[in-house]
This record gives C-alpha cells, structure tokens and sequence, in this order.
C-alpha cells in the first residue's frame, strides 16, 4: 500500500485532509497546554491547604503546654 493512494488528487480533498490534520495538531497543542495548567493549579491548590493547615494550627499549639504541644506537632505532621 503506498501513499499515494491514500492521498486525495482532487483539490478540495487535499484541502479537506489538511483541514482535518491542522484541526487534529489543535487539539493535541490544546490538550497538552490544558494539562499542563491543570496541573499547576493542582500543586497551587495543595501549597495553599498546606499554609491554610498551618495557619489554623498554630494558635491551637499557642494554647497548649510544652509537652502536650510535642504530642499536637507530631500528630498534626502525619497526613490523613
């Protein structure tokens, strides 16, 4: 099977074939450029929970005594 069989000869196929290619390389540029921005904002997202978490827990320690504080830290540090 060579390709030249494959190919359109007329003028509106060739321009039907290039269409179809240049709206398939679109949609693999878009997919990948989607991708990639959501995956950034996934790692935003999870630094902003972290700071969130810390910041809710900091008065929590304020509160407590040195020991119980040492118990607060190591607890808090595991993720669930």
């Amino acid at each position: 099977m060579t390709w030249g069989r494959l190919l359109p000869t007329g003028l509106a196929g060739r321009f039907a074939l290039l269409l179809a290619v240049a709206l398939v390389a679109a949609n693999l540029v878009a997919l990948g450029l989607l991708s990639f921005e959501r995956d950034r904002l996934d790692r935003e997202a999870g630094a902003a929970r972290e700071v969130e978490r810390v910041v809710a827990l900091v008065p929590a320690m304020e509160a407590l005594s040195p020991p119980r504080r040492a118990a607060l830290a190591r607890d808090a540090s595991t993720r669930l």
